[in-house]
């Protein structure tokens, strides 16, 4: 995953924040820009998981069961692993 799309999502949320703490609030810009940045999210978490299923193909069973262990708990994905809903 590229800088440049951490970057735009970070920019992404500091206008939201910018927006959200202006006077009068602009709930039609701060709505547009929360579409803005979901969509950057969900994009990013997308090519995120897309990488880990690449990466987790390339291992053998066992080292894949490393990894799980190793990302237990830091993302929902595994989090959902911990709590038995694969």
């Amino acid at each position: 995953m590229s800088p440049e799309r951490f970057e735009a999502a970070r920019a992404g949320r500091a206008e939201l924040a910018r927006l959200i703490a202006q006077d009068p609030l602009d709930r039609t810009a701060v709505e547009a820009q929360l579409s803005a940045v979901r969509t950057a999210d969900i994009a990013l978490r997308t090519r995120l998981e897309k990488a880990v299923i690449d990466f987790a193909q390339t291992l053998t069973q066992a080292e894949r069961q490393i990894l799980v262990e190793g990302l237990r708990g830091r993302g929902a994905m595994l989090r959902r692993l911990n709590s038995g809903n694969n």
